[in-house]
């Protein structure tokens, strides 16, 4: 059991994982998580948060498929709580969660997941030399509403450039079915989007059913460039990607470019700092975009 902090989550998770009984068996696993989803609502230049209460149990089989790939066939069961209000950072300003999006009501799904993997970085440097794939495919039949379902494709691929620096690629493609819920489709801007815009800014309150994103960036140590992971590794970085509208006509291409920086820190092992600068229109008026995460963003 542990707690966790993701880029929109936090909440606390079990894992169990029991290794195949013969080498080319399959392993079982078992996953148990309760956490808050932070929803993002951006209304006359105003932001607001809504949180969902979300609560998942699953059984999973994880095989290899050969290839250097691996997958993991997910059963179980969900629940999908959103909050009634909206909170702003101004406690006068809260709204009825209505005022922006449908009525707040809890949808329990029955869920199947289909999760294929191919990692093939270098295990020494994987920041700067290989390439990464993953692809994930989620069927779910909820108590009430229509059959919803998802698919999502991400690949990258790292460089190496002049022994200590290196040049990332990355494409990302996602689809959610017409009638699903809106907090299982997919947000446009912020970290693992587009770092130029604030988190689900392009996408607007009710997400998007579709996307493309695209990534480049260059990566430089700033300390410790003799290491296999350096403590800091500076990076200059450009995106461009479109969604679905609501109406079901692609948005227009925004783009974004910045630098960050990714810190390699005791107990919390990487912290990324990043600041983005809108190339296109940003509909929140902001001139600058900064944001702090855990882990790598790309």
């Amino acid at each position: 059991m542990s707690a966790r902090r993701g880029l929109r989550t936090f909440g606390f998770y079990g894992d169990l994982e029991v290794p195949g009984a013969a080498s080319a068996g399959p392993d079982l696993l078992l996953n148990l998580a309760t956490y808050q989803e932070r929803w993002s609502v951006y209304a006359d230049s105003l932001s607001y948060l809504q949180e969902i209460q979300r609560d998942r149990a699953q059984l999973g089989l994880r095989g290899r498929l050969g290839g250097g790939m691996k997958g993991v066939l997910w059963l179980g069961v969900s629940s999908a709580h959103p909050s009634a209000t909206l909170k702003s950072d101004g406690k006068d300003r809260n709204l009825p969660a209505t005022a922006l999006l449908p009525a707040a009501k809890q949808v329990n799904f029955l869920d199947i997941e289909v999760r294929l993997l191919r990692d093939r970085r270098d295990r020494q440097r994987s920041w700067q030399k290989g390439d990464w794939t993953g692809f994930a495919l989620r069927l779910a039949e909820p108590d009430h509403g229509p059959f919803a379902w998802s698919a999502e494709l991400d690949t990258r691929c790292y460089m190496p450039i002049l022994r200590t620096r290196a040049a990332a690629l990355r494409l990302r493609s996602a689809f959610a079915a017409p009638g699903s819920p809106y907090f299982s489709r997919f947000v446009t801007g912020g970290a693992g989007s587009l770092r130029g815009f604030p988190a689900g800014s392009l996408s607007g309150p009710l997400g998007t059913r579709a996307l493309w994103e695209a990534g480049a960036e260059w990566r430089q140590p700033l300390l410790g460039a003799d290491q296999r992971w350096p403590l800091v590794l500076g990076t200059l970085f450009l995106d461009v990607g479109d969604h679905l509208r609501p109406t079901g006509r692609w948005h227009g291409a925004s783009a974004d470019v910045g630098f960050g920086a990714l810190f390699r820190l005791p107990w919390l092992r990487l912290l990324n700092v990043e600041v983005g600068y809108p190339l296109t229109e940003d509909p929140t008026e902001g001139p600058v975009a900064v944001q702090i995460s855990l882990g790598r963003s790309f």
